[in-house]
């Protein structure tokens, strides 16, 4: 337990410096278990992301951080919990946008393809709406499978 001590007084020092390679020194110890973290949270294409957020969170906020309440990285692991899900509903709103719809640009040549495109949108919406309420592990597979560029499916 006394190692835990001084490690916890080791980064509650680390986090409370202005010192940019006291925040790189916890970045190295600490940046391995909150991508594990955050991946499965988030997934994990945005976990990096979402960790580096953290880091800046952490740092714009090194003065409220309490040794006394808890160490460096269950601190972390709560600022990791809220942009995580800050994250989340960012990326349930974009869905939301999809579903809403944008209005197709329609030009006067491509007229006699209104109906169609009109359809193709309608079911575009309708399954935006539906993977919207989908649980966010089943939106992570369907977003690794759908290749948006191309919009296709991947290979299996």
């Amino acid at each position: 337990m006394a190692i835990d001590g001084v490690r916890a007084q080791s980064s509650t020092q680390q986090v409370t410096d202005d010192d940019p390679a006291e925040l790189a020194a916890m970045f190295e110890r600490h940046v391995r278990p909150l991508l594990r973290y955050c991946a499965c949270r988030v997934g994990p294409d945005a976990a990096e992301d979402v960790v580096a957020e953290v880091f800046v969170v952490a740092y714009a906020q090194r003065k409220r951080f309490d040794p006394g309440r808890a160490s460096a990285l269950t601190w972390l692991y709560g600022i990791a919990t809220n942009v995580a899900r800050r994250h989340q509903r960012t990326e349930l709103r974009i869905y939301r946008t999809y579903a809403r719809g944008a209005v197709d640009d329609v030009e006067e040549p491509f007229a006699d393809r209104a109906a169609s495109r009109a359809d193709a949108h309608r079911r575009a919406a309708r399954a935006a709406r539906r993977i919207g309420g989908f649980p966010m592990i089943w939106r992570r597979s369907l977003s690794c499978a759908f290749d948006q560029s191309s919009g296709t499916w991947a290979a299996r």
